[in-house]
């Protein structure tokens, strides 16, 4: 943990705390927020933990955080954040943008979700959005949110049924996702062509998705490519 003291920097300068297990993308960030007057970089942390620890001494304004950190969860960690300082805007940086990372964000009361695709500029722009009291998503989270009542929710929840997969159904969508057609994946699991086809059918019925194409591209957003 690092903590980063005031300097003279002008009262309304943005005080931003920075959570993330990459000593590369912290200094990077860091170096492009010192040529930011309005930005200051207050505090870094590299676990969620420490973050906590950190952000309840240097008070930032706003909290930008990774998801996939060794330690405390990241959200549990945001969660209790929100909780002692309600005021703190929070965006997660994060490299997924999977369904079911944006939903627990948004749980948790994420001001912005942006992808470690996004570039400097864009970013420091979303900083600026968010700060100022207004939501900042990547695009490709924000074409699948809706917002209403001043919030934001998933246009659609295929995290919750996706979580009532079988094993089975998971190792089929996994190979779909890999583009194996039907016979391929039942020499791959040793079943019947017949069988993959009525697992296929029962995933599909199960995600509210109604073609092979839509299925696939959930399973390659939701990270099902992976063992």
């Amino acid at each position: 943990m690092q903590t980063l003291e005031e300097n003279g920097i002008m009262a309304d300068t943005i005080r931003i705390a920075f959570i993330d297990d990459h000593a590369i993308l912290r200094d990077a960030l860091a170096a492009r927020i010192a040529h930011e007057e309005d930005l200051e970089l207050v505090g870094t942390a590299d676990n969620a933990g420490a973050g906590l620890e950190m952000v309840r001494q240097v008070k930032p304004q706003m909290i930008i955080m990774d998801i996939d950190m060794p330690g405390a969860s990241a959200f549990d960690v945001a969660k209790q954040i929100k909780t002692e300082m309600p005021e703190v805007k929070l965006m997660f940086l994060s490299a997924y943008a999977h369904d079911r990372y944006v939903d627990k964000a948004l749980s948790v009361g994420a001001n912005g979700y942006m992808t470690k695709g996004t570039g400097f500029d864009k970013l420091v722009a979303g900083i600026r959005e968010v700060a100022a009291g207004n939501p900042c998503f990547d695009q490709a989270v924000e074409d699948r949110l809706v917002f209403e009542g001043g919030g934001a929710r998933l246009a659609k929840t295929p995290v919750t049924r996706g979580a009532t997969l079988t094993e089975r159904q998971e190792s089929i969508l996994r190979l779909i996702s890999q583009g194996m057609a039907k016979k391929e994946i039942a020499t791959e699991l040793g079943i019947s062509v017949k069988t993959v086809e009525t697992h296929t059918e029962n995933l599909m019925a199960k995600l509210g998705i109604h073609d092979r194409v839509e299925l696939t591209r959930y399973a390659i957003r939701e990270g099902y490519t992976q063992p």
